[in-house]
């Protein structure tokens, strides 16, 4: 019975063993294939973010640069405007995931004469699931940047980034854990959907047309049906921004203010319909608030005095300028940087509000377009 139950025992832990190697394997494979061939099954976002990493990367900038939200990332056109620019605003970004991109800018032996910040009032009052999503699924900020946000969350005591919960469904310290350091699971859906290799020349072929026009993703045409994708229902709540985005935001206006590199804050248009255009009093405190780190920041600009608001045809859903209305905001952004005799005269000439005049130079520039 002794020699039985030793062939028994010794039987069990070659096959643990044996299972043990095969667990190991399959997760050291599956690490290596979801770090080094994500192109081959992730969406399309990843395409546009990693075509923006790399113009940073390659110190490919410009003389204009606008980081941002995916307002802005919808809005400009860089081959509208006269100086060389870069679009490098991302979908689902706020000033915390800027505050990266702008500090690898900054690496650049040449840097931009021109940057502008663009972030719509929600970007500043919520943790995105993006920074998680995106941001640390595409590879832009791994485990040391999301400790560091996370660090700089408890100091400021704001228990937002601990409570905000991606697809995976995890939160706190696991969550970073699992996205910090690429762990298979994360991208577990995409492999499905993306059948391991079956996106690699959609992705291909995006990221060199985002390469090419500098950053810009064309979000399609105008909508068909006006207000058919409404941003939401209007809200009568006060602008209350989140500790950790301020404490980003103003990071990196100190951070380019130390690099010499004056910087201008940008509104984009918003659609007709958009809910929190309406709100007044919301759109006040907005406001206030950028005038407010105007007056804080000698390097910082507000650009404009009021949010430009434009008709439904201009987007493709309730946020999103369509690639016309991008076009004729780009050219009236040019027009802006022309015309002023220095870059304090911006503010005097960056209202791109149709009640402020602009109807005229956007019917002028939709013939163009449209030519």
């Amino acid at each position: 019975m002794l020699v039985q139950d030793d062939i028994g025992r010794s039987t069990l832990l070659s096959y643990l063993a044996t299972l043990l190697l095969c667990v190991t394997v399959v997760m050291g494979v599956s690490w290596i294939y979801t770090a080094t061939q994500r192109e081959r099954f992730l969406e399309s976002g990843y395409s546009v973010w990693n075509a923006k990493r790399s113009l940073v990367s390659h110190c490919d900038l410009g003389q204009v640069v606008v980081f941002g939200d995916s307002r802005a990332d919808s809005a400009l056109v860089p081959a509208r405007l006269k100086k060389v620019a870069t679009n490098l605003a991302v979908a689902g970004g706020t000033p915390i995931e800027s505050y990266f991109f702008v500090k690898s800018m900054l690496e650049c032996e040449s840097k931009p004469t021109v940057l502008m910040l663009s972030f719509n009032p929600g970007a500043f009052e919520i943790l995105q699931p993006w920074l998680w999503d995106n941001a640390a699924r595409y590879g832009a900020l791994g485990w040391r940047e999301l400790s560091e946000v996370r660090r700089e969350a408890a100091r400021l005591n704001d228990k937002s980034y601990l409570a905000v919960t991606p697809k995976l469904g995890l939160d706190g310290i696991v969550r970073d854990i699992a996205y910090g350091y690429g762990f298979p699971a994360i991208y577990f859906d995409s492999l499905l959907d993306g059948r391991l290799i079956a996106r690699t020349d959609m992705n291909r072929q995006r990221f060199n047309e985002v390469v090419l026009a500098r950053g810009y993703p064309s979000y399609g045409h105008a909508a068909q049906q006006a207000g058919a994708r409404n941003e939401g229902e209007q809200k009568s709540i006060p602008f209350a921004p989140l500790a950790i985005q301020q404490s980003y935001f103003e990071a990196t206006l100190a951070m380019l203010e130390r690099a010499g590199i004056k910087t201008y804050f940008l509104i984009t248009p918003y659609n007709t319909r958009a809910g929190k255009t309406h709100d007044q009093r919301y759109n006040a405190a907005y406001l206030a608030y950028l005038h407010r780190i105007d007056v804080q920041y000698s390097g910082f600009q507000l650009l404009q005095h009021q949010q430009p608001v434009w008709a439904e045809t201009m987007f493709v859903d309730g946020a999103h300028l369509s690639q016309e209305g991008a076009q004729i905001f780009s050219r009236l952004l040019n027009r802006c940087i022309e015309d002023a005799a220095n870059m304090a005269d911006l503010g005097i000439a960056c209202d791109f509000n149709q009640a402020a005049g602009a109807d005229e130079l956007i019917t002028a520039d939709l013939d163009l377009v449209k030519k």
